[in-house]
């Protein structure tokens, strides 16, 4: 009797529910208003009680703008543009007017598939970022990101796995591994293997 009500005890025990499978944590990349909105609070010397105060919006809806979890309402963005003193341009694009012509800007553009203007953007690309500090750099490049995804999903996720894979491959940009880059960028076999890394990447993630 005894062993019959272990072994009743037994079945009658909950079976355990397997455990969920253990997701990738991906760091997300700041968007250009995450990092605007934090520069300008910065700039003013304001901590996030400080914006609590003045707008009224919450500290954990304000650290989760500066995340780049969430993206402010037009209500509050009036609020933090009033707070903060700057435009509405300046927290969604990075400047105060985006949409400036820019002749000079436009020739390139006309030229891009061109030798000229593959060569210009070699040229300028680089004297361009070396001119700003590391978050400028990167809300441009997260500005370009978003409107590559906006435009082709496909290419947006091409573009991410060759980020990813880069970022892997390369390391921290250090001397010494820029040196060995220098080494390796000449043999094809090199960069075919980088396409088949990349592709592999991708398909991981479809």
């Amino acid at each position: 009797m005894a062993e019959k009500k272990k072994q009743d005890e037994k079945i009658a025990q909950p079976i355990p529910k397997p455990k969920p499978r253990e997701v990738e944590k991906r760091a997300t990349r700041p968007d250009i208003v995450a990092i605007e909105l934090r520069r300008a609070r910065e700039n003013r010397k304001l901590s996030h009680s400080d914006l609590n105060r003045i707008t009224g919006i919450s500290r954990s809806v304000l650290f989760g703008y500066e995340a780049g979890r969430t993206k402010p309402g037009a209500k509050e963005l009036r609020l933090l543009c009033e707070a903060l003193q700057v435009s509405p341009n300046r927290l969604l694009f990075g400047t105060d007017d985006p949409f400036k012509p820019r002749p000079g800007l436009r020739s390139l553009v006309k030229m891009r598939g061109s030798p000229v203007g593959v060569l210009a953007g070699m040229l300028l690309i680089p004297m361009i970022f070396s001119t700003l500090d590391d978050e400028q750099v990167e809300s441009i490049l997260t500005l370009l990101e978003s409107l590559v995804e906006a435009r082709d999903k496909d290419v947006h996720r091409r573009i991410a796995a060759f980020v990813e894979m880069f970022s892997e491959e390369f390391g921290n940009g250090t001397p010494e591994e820029l040196s060995q880059l220098a080494q390796r960028v000449s043999d094809p076999e090199y960069f075919a293997k980088l396409q088949q890394k990349a592709d592999e990447r991708l398909k991981a993630q479809m």
